[in-house]
């Protein structure tokens, strides 16, 4: 894996090479990742703000997870997280 990329970009490089309606689990994620690069805190928060965004939703099994649709190519982590809890890191959150 290249330093070069982000995390995110290769949990997004995951997500669509699935085809939409394909289970997958928590564990295969973090096989795609090289373990000395990626944190699994930082993979398991671009999993869940997919899941909020629509993007992937939960299975039917705890570690178990459904794509919805792709994630944009051009869209970056700071895109999904918009779509997902309404801001960017650079904006200052009022609630």
């Amino acid at each position: 894996m290249s330093k070069n990329n982000s995390i995110f970009e290769y949990y997004k490089r995951f997500v669509n090479s699935l085809p939409e309606g394909r289970v997958f689990t928590r564990k295969q994620i973090k096989d795609y990742f090289d373990e000395s690069y990626s944190s699994t805190t930082s993979v398991d928060t671009y999993r869940r703000m997919c899941e909020v965004a629509g993007y992937t939703k939960k299975g039917s099994r705890p570690g178990f997870y459904v794509k919805i649709k792709n994630i944009p190519e051009e869209f970056g982590k700071n895109d999904v997280k918009e779509e997902a809890y309404g801001y960017r890191n650079n904006k200052i959150k009022t609630y």
